[in-house]
């Protein structure tokens, strides 16, 4: 029966508050108010030129803008090219429905917003020229990502203010110091002179548009649509920039490993095709190739033609083909994509992607030590190999520090079948939890089990622990595990095992409110009060008892994704708040 609620829950969990909650009370934040739309020249709807430049631009600063503005219904809508002929907007060809030249014969008065995507490769000198024309008229000039420095260089931003890319923070104040250059925000308005920052903030910076046009209701009910919980300003810019040891990344170079096909018909929808791309040519590790039943253009949802990946003499160069395209919350891809990445090719490409994209969720997909080989496991799960997973049992074992995290994994299993659970118990005999209430035949013992890939030490009673601990068979078991594990997960006070395996040393670690003065006793240990849990290295240790469920759904949530996590939790009645002000009163 929860298996076939499982995708009802999962469905219906999906939060629609927060943020998104604000909006509805109050609208756009007050400090970066896009002005109203003001009708010119008896236009019933606004004009609005989504510009590409034929030699190169980017796929989501052009596609995005475009097709949320499209979808809106709220103005005329034309995409416009530098130049006729086929447009390159990686990895794909387009055609588009105008050119410069045809566009200023049909509205010679102007367009009233043009949007200016980041452009690569080709002079952009009759570009920039066209821009400040525009501007000239009347136009709202908006830059999506490095369009910034196409627009910097009409002179229209001197003296305003302005944001870019996170990447281009020093590049864009050295080269344009007359200009007012923001971070930490996803845009900016400075009356004419919209800006925004990164890739993905093509979204929101869409929404807010629209609500500037046609009213908030409408913003609203575009967002619900699209699956947008917000379209604020608010970002931080800093949390992408490289940090202290941190490897240098180049995000322009790449190494593909195969090529992935994303199918498409007539009528498809063009945000979804643009997200999934992107999230997949910025992962480095795939080429998308858009792929259709002929090798014929196909006309997308809002007119753009996307010339398909053409298949000759029946040689097909993909390697791995992509879900159809959505029709309804098509910006959820980009969350499914990254999941997609992350399994696929590990959490170090989705990581990446979603930071090259300045994806405010990239810290969702941080890269841990031991977690990437885990996720790299996953995907052989259908060739036999799958993620071992020891939970430690042992006479008067406490129930539920054992019973939560395999209840857990057991839900996640049934969602995203990776995992071999089994226990392993010092002994053939069976054991029985605490009160002797439940009896435990365990599937290994200590010399027969398996290499474990992620090692659950649950805990005790104190003297419990305190007798283990003088049992040497144990606690080499432990530390030989551990020297092979890629995750080794203490509940409550099984931390104290892992203390006396030597596992914990020169680690931050918590343990029960009760036991944290006896692992504070070992100095090599930087012991922390009032955590749920410590995740440090591949060591993840939890405090009383019901924080093994915040530690093992954290784990989920490292491996299979939040919303698997999340979902896990709803069905659990369970809320991870991390609010552990009551053990003050056990401390005292």
């Amino acid at each position: 029966m929860l298996k076939k609620l499982l995708p009802v829950l999962y469905l219906s969990l999906i939060p629609f508050t927060g943020a998104l909650a604000q909006h509805l009370e109050n609208g756009q934040p007050d400090q970066e108010k896009i002005e109203k739309y003001k009708p010119r020249f008896g236009r019933k709807q606004p004009i609005i030129a989504v510009l590409a430049m034929n030699e190169g631009t980017e796929l989501t600063d052009f596609v995005i803008p475009f097709g949320v503005l499209s979808k809106s219904g709220i103005a005329k809508v034309i995409s416009v090219s530098t130049s006729p002929g086929m447009v390159t907007i990686e990895p794909f060809k387009f055609k588009l429905q105008s050119n410069i030249a045809n566009f200023d014969k049909e509205y010679p008065q102007g367009a009233d917003y043009i949007i200016i995507p980041a452009i690569h490769g080709g002079d952009d000198t009759e570009l920039v020229k066209w821009i400040a024309a525009q501007g000239a008229k009347g136009s709202t000039v908006v830059s999506i990502c490095l369009g910034a420095m196409v627009v910097a260089k009409t002179g229209m931003m001197d003296h305003r203010r302005a944001t870019s890319y996170f990447g281009n923070e020093s590049q864009r104040m050295e080269q344009f110091p007359y200009i007012k250059w923001q971070k930490n925000v996803r845009y900016v308005a400075d009356g004419s002179i919209i800006s925004s920052a990164g890739i993905s903030a093509s979204i929101p910076i869409s929404i807010a548009l629209v609500e500037a046009i046609s009213g908030h209701s409408k913003a609203v009910s575009l967002a619900k649509d699209l699956g947008i919980s917000d379209w604020s300003a608010i970002h931080n810019s800093d949390a992408f920039q490289e940090k202290d040891r941190e490897a240098p990344r180049n995000y322009m170079k790449s190494n593909p490993k195969e090529i992935v096909g994303i199918p498409i018909k007539k009528g498809d929808d063009e945000i979804a095709l643009a997200l999934i791309a992107e999230t997949y040519r910025f992962s480095g590790m795939a080429i998308p190739y858009a792929i259709s039943k002929t090798n014929k253009p196909v006309e997308l949802a809002n007119g753009l033609i996307v010339i398909p990946g053409k298949i000759n003499n029946g040689f097909n160069p993909v390697q791995r083909m992509t879900s159809a395209l959505p029709t309804k919350k098509t910006v959820a891809v980009l969350d499914s994509s990254l999941n997609e990445i992350e399994k696929t090719y590990g959490r170090t490409a989705a990581y990446d992607a979603a930071r090259r994209m300045e994806y405010p969720g990239f810290e969702n997909y941080k890269v841990l030590p031991g977690l990437d080989n885990i996720r790299a496991n996953s995907v052989n799960f259908k060739k036999g190999k799958k993620i071992n997973v020891a939970f430690l049992v042992y006479d008067q074992v406490e129930a539920l520090d054992l019973n939560g995290p395999v209840d857990i994994f057991a839900k996640a299993n049934k969602m995203d079948s990776v995992y071999n659970l089994y226990t392993v118990s010092p002994t053939n005999e069976a054991v029985y939890s605490e009160g002797n209430i439940m009896k435990i035949t365990a599937t290994y013992t200590i010399s027969n089990a398996p290499q474990a890939d992620i090692l659950v030490i649950p805990g005790a009673d104190p003297e419990i622990i305190t007798d283990l601990s003088k049992r040497p068979e144990i606690i080499k078991w432990i530390k030989n595990q551990n020297n092979s594990t890629d995750v080794t997960m203490s509940i409550c006070t099984g931390a104290l095992l892992l203390s006396t395996a030597g596992i914990l040393e020169g680690k931050s670690a918590t343990t029960h409110s009760i036991a944290l003065n006896t692992l504070q006793s070992n100095p090599k240990i930087n012991v922390l009060k009032n955590k749920r849990y410590v995740h440090d290295g591949k060591i993840i240790t939890t405090a009383g008892i019901t924080s093994g469920l915040d530690g093992t759904l954290h784990l989920i949530d490292m491996i299979n994704g939040k919303k698997i996590a999340d979902t896990i939790s709803e069905i659990l009645i369970y809320n991870r708040n991390g609010d552990m002000s009551f053990t003050n009163k056990l401390l005292n």
